[in-house]
């Protein structure tokens, strides 16, 4: 994850379904985490799927 490693990814993705895309960067995730526990918890649960 990029997000957290800083190291530049590039991903490529097709969806199968009407879809809603989120782009975020470092600090946003970051102050996510320690912000709102809960919501960052169910945003790596489903970063990891």
């Amino acid at each position: 994850m990029a997000v957290l490693s800083g190291e530049p990814r590039s991903a490529s993705m097709r969806a199968n379904c009407d879809s809603e895309v989120i782009e975020f960067d470092t600090d946003l995730f970051i102050n996510t985490d320690v912000n709102e526990p809960d919501t960052a918890l169910q945003m790596m649960k489903i970063l990891t799927v």
